[in-house]
């Protein structure tokens, strides 16, 4: 296993995190103290990442992970 380091974007924010090899984005995500149930999408190397695929989508070293709130919104009529 090879320890590294992840990025994490998150509301303007981008930091390094260390971690121990390959991890899931939900261990990840609980890490960060962010619940999937949370109004975020998930992307990582620029790829978006499905609520259904948190489980199995894992991150490793040198990973990019973004995280971006969901707005909602519309024109005034």
């Amino acid at each position: 296993m090879t320890a590294g380091f992840v990025e994490v974007l998150f509301e303007g924010s981008l930091r390094r995190f260390e971690i121990k090899g390959p991890i899931s984005l939900k261990d990840l995500l609980e890490d960060l103290h962010i619940k999937e149930s949370s109004p975020y999408w998930f992307a990582c190397n620029r790829k978006m990442i499905l609520r259904t695929e948190i489980d199995q989508k894992m991150i490793e070293p040198g990973d990019r992970v973004e995280i971006f709130r969901i707005l909602s919104g519309g024109s005034e009529g």
